[in-house]
């Protein structure tokens, strides 16, 4: 199949939000010979070959990432008439100059057998495309907009995101109303976490409220470090402790001029000025953020 015959029929982004960097490369030694179950113990399986930040380790998050790649990839095969899947996520660790997050779930999935080793060359299996310059979730989904109409030459009809289910209202309710992407033509396939079992056979009450900590605290940390911010500050502007994390997660000054320059050009299609703007909002103050929003975004946007 041709890029030409592929791109003519696509229509829908699937969207994989990475969370961590896994160290470990593909090599002769480290791919496995046969397709790895996404429950089968190998690569990507032990948690000190991951990234992980402290509150990551208690319900074993690592391995909910795996789950989230094999959901994305299954869902890419089983649409891969129409779809294409970006694993989205930047060069966030000043350790792993050599690895962005989206290139090391990549490593995962082909060091589990999951995905060819040439799918770069090809077509049949649907196209699989990197984001390496997200640093938190509202960019997951505005760079992986970019790279999907830098790669079809327009913008997807439906967008669907697979990824951590507490994680829902902020891309939904958040974030893609901020692009004001239609809802019916949302997707959310939420996976994990699910606390571990109870391997130290405490007393069920203890676990129990162990367990109910554990959700509680991450409940409220998602209100108080995601929603709250987010509903405040849209795009992670200058100001805001979003655009301080986010800074502090582009170690290299990466920056994301490339994409600017995916939808700066003369040749530009329907809803390119107004990503063009939304990515210059996250660069102002609010004031000026939500002024040139209000101008050059809203109700612009190519699904209108």
């Amino acid at each position: 199949m041709t890029k030409s015959e592929y791109i003519g029929n696509i229509d829908t982004l699937v969207i994989l939000p990475c969370h961590s960097i896994y160290k470990r490369v593909p090599t002769n030694d480290t791919i496995s010979r046969k397709e790895l179950s996404q429950d089968e113990p190998g690569p990507g399986f032990d948690e000190k070959d991951w990234e992980l930040a402290p509150f990551q380790y208690e319900a074993h998050d690592h391995l909910f990432f795996i789950k989230h790649i094999y959901a994305s990839y299954e869902y890419l095969l089983q649409h891969k008439a129409n779809s294409v899947l970006v694993l989205s996520g930047g060069y966030t660790k000043d350790s792993q100059k050599e690895l962005s997050e989206s290139l090391s779930y990549l490593n995962v999935a082909k060091m589990r057998g999951l995905i060819p080793l040439d799918y770069e060359n090809t077509f049949e299996n649907g196209k699989l495309l990197l984001e390496d310059r997200a640093r938190d979730s509202y960019e997951n989904v505005v760079f992986s907009l970019i790279k999907f109409r830098e790669l079809i030459d327009k913008y997807p009809k439906k967008i669907v995101i697979v990824g951590l289910e507490f994680k829902r209202f902020r891309f939904i309710e958040q974030h893609l109303k901020v692009l004001q992407f239609p809802v019916t033509d949302i997707e959310y396939i939420g996976i994990g976490p699910e606390y571990p079992e109870n391997i130290e056979n405490l007393p069920l009450e203890k676990y129990q409220e162990r367990k109910d900590f554990y959700f509680k605290d991450l409940e409220e940390s998602e209100e108080k470090f995601a929603r709250s911010p987010f509903s405040k500050f849209w795009f992670g502007e200058v100001g805001s402790g979003l655009y301080t994390k986010k800074s502090k997660r582009d170690p290299f000054d990466l920056g994301f001029k490339n994409y600017e320059d995916v939808v700066n050009t003369k040749n530009q299609i329907k809803g390119d000025s107004a990503m063009l703007s939304l990515m210059k909002c996250s660069e102002l103050s609010t004031e000026e953020a939500r002024s040139l929003y209000d101008q050059e975004c809203k109700d612009k946007f190519a699904w209108f």
